[in-house]
């Protein structure tokens, strides 16, 4: 699929917004998440994993784990991310 054709499937004035998603320059807009997931064919869910994974890997780490790929990539996420899902307890750091 081309930048054009998802950017008509989307109603969207032009291909450039899609391309500024491509190169990193903007992001898909939360609100037309699911849009977009359906106009590629994917997933609503794991789509909405992947734009987490590459727009906020931090927040991903928290809510998924992070493998040694991704800490590598954030640097500074924690080793405890991939075991710590939920809240703390009391007096635990």
């Amino acid at each position: 699929m081309t930048q054009s054709d998802l950017a008509d499937r989307l109603d969207l004035n032009s291909k450039q917004f899609v391309s500024g998603i491509e190169t990193g320059r903007t992001s898909v807009p939360p609100e037309r998440l699911e849009a977009f997931a359906d106009a590629l064919g994917i997933d609503r869910v794991e789509f909405g994993r992947n734009v987490l994974r590459y727009s906020n890997p931090w927040m991903f780490a928290v809510l998924f784990g992070a493998d040694r790929k991704l800490r590598e990539e954030i640097g500074s996420a924690p080793d405890r991310v991939n075991v710590r899902r939920g809240p703390r307890q009391p007096g635990e750091r």
